[in-house]
């Protein structure tokens, strides 16, 4: 897998916004699945913002 490091929020996405959430996943405050949907959702949308911009 590739990641998307080309993407403006990529930083964002994958240590402000979701460090804490894995740190609930570790814990069990949190399932994996939870934890992953909402990693999707938010790549999703950071890859059609830049798609968009992109033309």
């Amino acid at each position: 897998m590739q990641l998307p490091y080309y993407l403006p929020d990529w930083n964002t996405i994958s240590k402000a916004d979701n460090e804490p959430n894995f740190q609930k996943v570790l814990l069990g405050d949190m399932s994996a699945k939870d934890f992953l949907d909402g990693i999707a959702e938010q790549l999703n949308a950071a890859q059609a913002e830049w798609d968009e911009q992109m033309g």
